[in-house]
């Protein structure tokens, strides 16, 4: 993945991943479009409201909306009217024209390594970050492993 940058932030335990991404948010002001990506349908409307709570204007995508929403959320997307996109890595493919895309967060690690690659579609170049948990830590290594890359830890703190 030639032209984007790899980083994590090691997150203690699961719960804490999502005030982990509010301050990402709140300390870059993070102001171009990204994509955050989870691993199910349920975490992707749960963090969609819980970003919703905190003033974050986001939309979620995912394979049980009808196409007609899905249309709708990814010409909001294209538009700059929702700048946050949470998506889970079946609409990943369905979805990959999303060149504007500059921030990929990937919220849960893939549970395959070859999954990986699934960040590629959001463009040429940018910042892929990855939240890791100490459960997680084997998967990050196999992840760096199966796609020959180096992924660093973010170089600064969130917290």
């Amino acid at each position: 993945m030639e032209g984007v940058m790899q980083h994590c932030v090691n997150v203690e335990k699961e719960e804490g991943k999502f005030d982990k991404l509010y301050d990402l948010y709140d300390t870059l002001c993070i102001t171009s479009q990204s994509v955050i990506v989870v691993n199910t349908r349920l975490k992707a409307e749960w963090l969609t409201q819980k970003m919703r709570s905190k003033a974050h204007i986001v939309s979620a995508i995912h394979g049980d909306m009808d196409q007609f929403n899905r249309d709708r959320i990814m010409r909001e997307f294209h538009s700059g009217t929702c700048p946050v996109l949470i998506t889970g890595t079946a609409m990943m493919a369905s979805n990959n024209n999303a060149e504007q895309v500059s921030l990929a967060i990937n919220y849960d690690l893939p549970t395959q390594p070859e999954q990986y690659r699934r960040i590629e579609t959001f463009g040429r170049t940018g910042v892929a970050i990855n939240f890791v948990t100490r459960d997680e830590k084997r998967v990050l290594h196999d992840i760096e492993r199966v796609c020959n890359m180096d992924i660093r830890e973010l170089p600064f703190s969130t917290s």
